[in-house]
């Protein structure tokens, strides 16, 4: 997708990094993603459980976004390292 094709709500919709509750694809985030229009998704510890889940869940993600006309997501995890370590060994 070329930026200058975006419409305004997809243009506003890219500055926006939204976490959200579950651990799969669920209404609240579609709605984000094809209402809203979110440019990225953050993952929390509450959205992990394993390696394979967390797998399936992004691409559930980005397909999504895909059959919206949505861009590819930027999708980050909040992984500080040391006292906040949100990737666990599996």
């Amino acid at each position: 997708m070329n930026m200058g094709e975006f419409s305004d709500e997809q243009l506003a919709g890219q500055r926006l990094m939204v976490g959200f509750d579950g651990t799969d694809l669920n209404s609240d985030l579609m709605f984000l993603i094809d209402t809203i229009k979110v440019g990225g998704i953050i993952l929390f510890a509450g959205n992990l459980s394993a390696p394979d889940q967390i797998k399936s869940l992004c691409v559930s993600i980005q397909e999504y976004a895909a059959s919206c006309g949505q861009p590819p997501l930027f999708i980050a995890i909040d992984q500080e390292g040391g006292q906040v370590a949100r990737l666990k060994k599996p």
